[in-house]
């Protein structure tokens, strides 16, 4: 019919509302996902590597100071284990030394009491045989000390430490004498005890 409209289809309209979130830390900006139509998109690019570059080189200091402290911890905790064992083993062994005929030998001794108890830690001596007796010399920082009288071997101790011997010289205050068992001047001192029986 003339005049009349033409019928035309359904018409919609769709409006797309995009709404984007800014978010201002600091010094970064970080923009939030936007949602058009029910689809969710990422941000730029350049925002995402902005705030990789930003967060990434704290957190690998982060794991670098973390990772030194253990590596300090550990490192301290061998040391310590080190000093412990060089230590023990300074205690468990005596250095010795002795001509071939026991004449002259370094030793270890200690100051006895007439009751039997110790007056002196063990320290280091030389051992000199004169005349069927023996002769002290205590060391005192690596040089020689002022000799003992010349003293008997008067007994030998049944309660010796594994692998050593130790002679009792007579006189105030006694010497117990320590030495190794397979020492040279062990024989020696043998003899000395033989010549000069308690």
């Amino acid at each position: 019919m003339a005049g009349t409209p033409r019928s035309a289809g359904p018409v919609g309209t769709v409006v797309v509302v995009v709404v984007a979130a800014t978010v201002v830390v600091g010094a970064g900006v970080v923009v939030g996902a936007a949602d058009v139509g029910g689809v969710a998109f990422e941000p730029p690019l350049e925002h995402a590597a902005r705030k990789a570059s930003t967060t990434s080189p704290n957190a690998a200091r982060c794991r670098r100071r973390r990772c030194w402290r253990s590596m300090t911890a550990l490192w301290a905790v061998l040391l310590i284990g080190l000093a412990a064992w060089l230590l023990w083993l300074a205690a468990r062994f005596e250095p010795h030394w002795s001509a071939a005929d026991g004449s002259r030998f370094t030793c270890r001794v200690q100051e006895i009491n007439p009751s039997g108890r110790p007056e002196s830690r063990w320290y280091d001596a030389r051992g000199e045989v004169v005349d069927g007796k023996v002769v002290i010399t205590k060391k005192v920082l690596m040089r020689r000390g002022v000799p003992v009288d010349a003293r008997e071997v008067s007994a030998r101790s049944d309660d010796a430490p594994r692998g050593r011997a130790i002679y009792l010289l007579g006189g105030a205050p006694l010497l117990a004498v320590r030495l190794p068992k397979r020492s040279p001047a062990v024989p020696r001192l043998e003899s000395l005890l033989a010549d000069h029986p308690a």
